[in-house]
């Protein structure tokens, strides 16, 4: 990863309380493509799409459009982001 600064501070400010919000959040994940690790990826995503259900958002759609926008390198050897993406979708 070429900017680790940016990707270790980028955050944002607010949960997946929404679609919107949902959207920025996997946006934002994606843009950091698996960071370092990509189990402490896999650990966010899962943790994203626990709240956004809590919040009763309807995380599938976002998912297969951010998916879709998302890299298909497979970094680390777990998959690329887009089917991590992709993947949280069936769940």
């Amino acid at each position: 990863m070429e900017y680790r600064a940016f990707a270790w501070a980028a955050s944002l400010p607010f949960g997946p309380t929404d679609e919107e919000k949902l959207r920025q959040h996997l946006l934002l994940f994606s843009l950091k493509d698996q960071g370092s690790d990509s189990r402490d990826a896999l650990l966010w995503l899962q943790n994203l799409c626990r709240e956004a259900k809590k919040a009763g958002v309807n995380s599938g759609p976002v998912l297969r459009e951010i998916g879709e926008l998302s890299s298909d390198k497979n970094n680390y050897g777990m998959g690329s982001t887009r089917e991590m993406l992709l993947r949280a979708c069936s769940e």
